[in-house]
C-alpha cells in the first residue's frame, strides 16, 4: 500500500511529498532501472494530474500567472520512498521575462511572509497543501493501480 510519509512546501515554490511504496517498490526493483524509472515516472505524473488541477483552480489569482505555471515534477527514489514535486515556479520563462514577471512568489503565496515595510505577517493561502489534502486518496490509489497494472503486464 502506498503511504504518504511527509509533505511540505519548500522555499523554491514547490510542494514536496514523500510516498512510501513498500512492497510495490520491492517488486519494481526486480525490473531493469530504465523500465522501473519509466513506470514510476508515468505513475507519478498521471496520478498528480488531479492534484495539479485542484491547485490551479484554488491558486490565488491576480494575473493568473501563478496558477498557469503550476507543474508536476517527478522527484527521486530513495529505497522504497519516492519524492514528488508540484512546482509553481516557471524557470523556463524566467530567463525571458525577468524576475519581476516570473512566478518566484509561489512559496510566499503558499506559506505567507512578513511585509518588508509594515513588518506585519501576511498569512499564506496554503493552496498547494489544500489541493494535496483534497486529492491525497485519489493520488495514492492511482499510483498503486498504475504500478500494479504495469507490473502485471510486465511479468505476464
Amino acid at each position: 500500500m502506498a503511504d504518504i510519509v511527509n509533505y511540505a512546501a519548500l522555499k523554491s515554490g514547490l510542494l514536496r511529498f514523500d510516498l512510501d511504496l513498500g512492497p510495490l517498490m520491492a517488486k519494481l526493483d526486480e525490473l531493469p532501472n530504465v523500465v522501473r524509472n519509466k513506470f514510476v515516472r508515468g505513475a507519478l505524473r498521471d496520478s498528480l494530474i488531479p492534484t495539479m488541477n485542484v491547485a490551479r483552480a484554488i491558486a490565488p489569482r491576480d494575473t493568473g500567472r501563478l496558477a498557469e505555471n503550476i507543474r508536476i515534477r517527478p522527484g527521486k527514489t530513495h529505497g522504497t520512498k519516492i519524492t514528488v514535486l508540484v512546482s509553481s515556479m516557471d524557470k523556463r520563462r524566467k530567463a525571458k521575462l525577468g524576475a519581476s514577471e516570473s512566478t518566484y512568489y509561489g512559496y510566499f503565496a503558499e506559506k505567507g511572509f512578513k511585509h518588508y515595510l509594515s513588518k506585519k505577517d501576511v498569512p499564506g493561502k496554503h493552496y498547494m497543501e489544500r489541493a494535496f489534502e483534497q486529492t491525497e486518496s485519489i493520488f495514492t490509489a492511482n499510483v498503486e493501480a498504475f504500478l500494479s497494472e504495469a507490473l502485471r503486464q510486465y511479468f505476464v
